[in-house]
């Protein structure tokens, strides 16, 4: 964690409100990681992309990514050579005077997948495969990353929200008593305010633990477990337009996705196989009949998957379509919400209505505001992981 943070500020992604004995730091590296380690750095301003760029550095899932992209690649290599000497020997072969080159299937077709390169393009296939891999992994740590720091923002403003009712609620009380004082309002009005205040306080006290635990988690994706200061999140929730062209972004996604392209290479191969096998070996075979079944399972996953798909992502579109009409519905609530309340407020300071029915409008307003923050948030990350989904997937 220490080295992450080092590393960071040298690149500037984030920055560092730090002790005086920073300077240190940036002098020596052995020192300054020794210093930092006995320092309390006081917070970590992230922006969205700052923190995405934290959590992909030293991950990893992304250095195991890596390290299956390195096997890929050596059994391409290995396949390659083995190919090539093939050839070689068959080549040699063929210049002996009565040795014969044919392909003997009687143990098997191994040498005719050599022969026919099945097994290099199988090893390509492998190293697309691995590459596109690595690329979803990224793509599902910054949605992951993305998902949490949108959360603790959300967190921030319900706190910021429930604030602001508990202020209105105190300021509320404090009339309520000066009321009773002077005789306008019997005792029951001062206990309904005080039972609002402590409601009030208790849905701040619930609001702050769960932006706490929501940083908590935060930093777990950011590989800060051990790091004890605030995280200070300088990115507001962006809500983004409509994604444009979603059926075209839809039937992309049917070769951009890492899960799309792996069934589809896999279909290819098997549909390679099944050609070379029946070149060789007939109908009356076992052989022939499994590369066949091979053949048909593969096509059959990848027909299947291309229509699931399909209907997975227009699910995905219109969620987003449902979590936007939920936005107007929860504008629409709140505006209604803060009339009446106002309505309300009037009322009471004629001596129309009790406190106990303003105090009940006010808590309303309230959810209001707290129902118009969550459809907000739901909705970007609605779009957000529908451009993740579009792409090589999550």
């Amino acid at each position: 964690m220490i080295r992450k943070i080092t590393a960071l500020l040298a690149a500037t992604a984030i920055v560092l409100t730090a002790v005086p004995a920073f300077a240190q730091e940036e002098a020596n590296d052995a020192v300054g990681i020794h210093t930092m380690e006995k320092t309390e750095v006081e917070k970590i301003e992230l922006s969205l992309d700052g923190a995405i760029a934290m959590a992909l550095e030293d991950n990893p899932r992304l250095a195991a990514a890596d390290a299956t992209i390195k096997s890929a690649e050596m059994s391409l290599v290995i396949a390659e050579e083995t190919g090539k000497e093939y050839k070689d020997m068959e080549k040699t072969l063929s210049k002996i005077p009565g040795v014969s080159t044919a392909i003997n299937v009687s143990g098997g077709l191994e040498q005719a997948y050599l022969k026919h390169g099945y097994y290099i393009d199988a090893a390509k296939v492998g190293v697309e495969l691995a590459t596109m891999s690595k690329s979803q992994v990224s793509a599902s740590v910054a949605y992951e990353v993305t998902q949490k720091y949108y959360n603790a923002k959300l967190m921030e403003r319900l706190v910021d929200i429930a604030q602001t009712g508990l202020n209105i609620a105190k300021d509320n009380l404090t009339m309520m008593e000066n009321q009773f004082e002077a005789g306008y309002v019997p005792a029951i009005e001062v206990q309904n305010a005080k039972n609002a205040v402590v409601r009030a306080e208790y849905s701040l006290s619930s609001y702050k633990r769960n932006l706490e635990l929501a940083k908590k988690s935060l930093k777990v994706s950011l590989q800060l477990e051990e790091y004890g200061g605030d995280i200070i999140l300088t990115d507001e929730i962006e809500i983004p337009a409509l994604p444009e062209n979603a059926d075209s972004a839809i039937n992309s996604a049917l070769e951009s996705r890492y899960d799309m392209t792996a069934v589809k290479k896999d279909y290819e191969l098997k549909t390679k196989m099944f050609e070379i096998t029946k070149f060789y070996v007939t109908d009356k075979t076992a052989m022939y009949h499994s590369a066949y079944s091979e053949y048909l399972n593969a096509e059959y996953t990848y027909n299947n998957a291309v229509e699931m798909m399909k209907i997975a992502l227009e699910s995905e579109y219109a969620a987003i379509l449902t979590a936007a009409d939920e936005i107007v519905a929860c504008e629409n609530d709140l505006e209604v919400a803060q009339a009446m309340y106002e309505s309300r407020k009037t009322m009471y300071d004629l001596g129309l209505i009790t406190n106990l029915e303003l105090t009940g409008v006010m808590a309303e307003l309230d959810s209001s505001r707290m129902q118009l923050e969550n459809a907000r948030v739901n909705y970007a990350l609605a779009v957000v992981k529908f451009s993740y989904s579009t792409t090589v997937g999550i």
